[in-house]
């Protein structure tokens, strides 16, 4: 099997290009407020988003000069995210990638053991497996983002820094 690449807009950003180093951010319209007796208490607004940075260096530029970056772009990235609970049927948060399904796993005995699973748009059902205590999904997302245009630097190689935010 192929390792999937980082893709911007349909662009996937050449391994020759640098291994990219993902970060990912949650973004929440959120804030912690003190009551009139010192008592914490969290207002949220809305939640649920994310922002982020891609950044690498390598042989040769990215390659998305071409890119609208006025317009939202569809991000592909290869950082897994993760969802851990005690039983085996998951709803993921967001989409994950058309070109890798998720990927299941079982806590069995204190160790972590892959499981099949299976997918119908956003709902993951791993196989239980027995003496199982707990069940975790993986799967890498695809976003809708805002993203600027890379910074580059020339040195030794090709170095570039992607910022981007979930629409």
């Amino acid at each position: 099997m192929q390792y999937p690449l980082v893709t911007l807009g349909g662009i996937p950003i050449p391994v020759e290009a640098g291994s990219p180093d993902q970060s990912r951010d949650p973004l929440q319209g959120s804030t912690v407020v003190r009551m009139s007796d010192g008592a914490a208490v969290k207002m949220t607004h809305w939640s649920g988003k994310a922002s982020g940075e891609l950044s690498g260096s390598g042989l040769i530029p990215t390659g998305l000069d071409g890119l609208d970056y006025n317009n939202p772009l569809e991000l592909l990235l290869t950082h897994p995210r993760s969802i851990a609970q005690d039983t085996a049927v998951f709803t993921l948060p967001a989409p994950c990638r058309p070109d890798r399904e998720p990927w299941g796993h079982a806590l069995v005995e204190g160790r972590w053991r892959p499981v099949p699973c299976s997918r119908v748009g956003l709902t993951v059902t791993l196989t239980e497996a027995l003496g199982a205590t707990l069940y975790m999904v993986q799967w890498m997302p695809v976003y809708t983002v805002f993203a600027d245009p890379p910074q580059e630097t020339m040195g030794a190689g090709h170095g570039w820094t992607i910022n981007w935010q979930e629409v």
